[in-house]
Formats: C-alpha cells, sequence, structure tokens
C-alpha cells in the first residue's frame, strides 16, 4: 500500500496532542509492505529492504541487538491495554445476564 502526500493539506493551527491537534506531514511517500513470514521481515530488514519490523519475535532480539545498524525500542512502554465493549444494538443476545457475566 502506497500513501503519497496531500499537497493540498492545510494542518489544524493547534500544537499535536495524541491523536489530536495539527499534524504536520514531514515525508511525501509512505510504503506499507505486508510481510507475514517473520523470518522474511527479518531477512528485508537486515537487508535494509525495510525500514520497520513491527511485532518482533523475542527469539529474533538477540539477533537484532547484535547488528549496530538496527535500533530494537520496546513498541509501548506503559504496556497494553485492551478494551472490550459489547454492542448492545447489534447482539441483541446481551439482554441474557449469563451473557454479560461470561464478559466481565
Amino acid at each position: 500500500m502506497v500513501y503519497l502526500k496531500n499537497p493540498t493539506y492545510k494542518p489544524r493551527q493547534e500544537p499535536a496532542s495524541g491523536l489530536a491537534g495539527g499534524k504536520i506531514v514531514k515525508v511525501d511517500r509512505v510504503e506499507w509492505h505486508y510481510i507475514p513470514d517473520a523470518q522474511t521481515a527479518l531477512n528485508a530488514l537486515q537487508a535494509g529492504e525495510i525500514d520497520l519490523f513491527e511485532e518482533v519475535p523475542p527469539d529474533f532480539l538477540p539477533t537484532l541487538a547484535g547488528n549496530p545498524d538496527i535500533k530494537t525500542m520496546p513498541q509501548d512502554t506503559l504496556g497494553m491495554q485492551m478494551v472490550f465493549r459489547m454492542n448492545t444494538a447489534v447482539l441483541p443476545s446481551t439482554t441474557r445476564r449469563s451473557v454479560r457475566r461470561s464478559a466481565t
């Protein structure tokens, strides 16, 4: 998938703050390559064919740590927090108490 900079984009005036505020576009093009096999993604990263390998398997970390051209960092330093909310408008079975209790 290729994302191109919109030449007519004008960011909002306020500073960026998380998902809100003005966003400054700093690149003209982003190519997103999906590589489903972790070993293939590792090989592509080490060969300089890709710039980012998200969700690196822990077994690969020693290999990456030994490469001075690759920087590893935690993806989420605060810990991943999942939120699950039932859509009661779509799932009428949530009117049953047993279904609601199983989800808590």
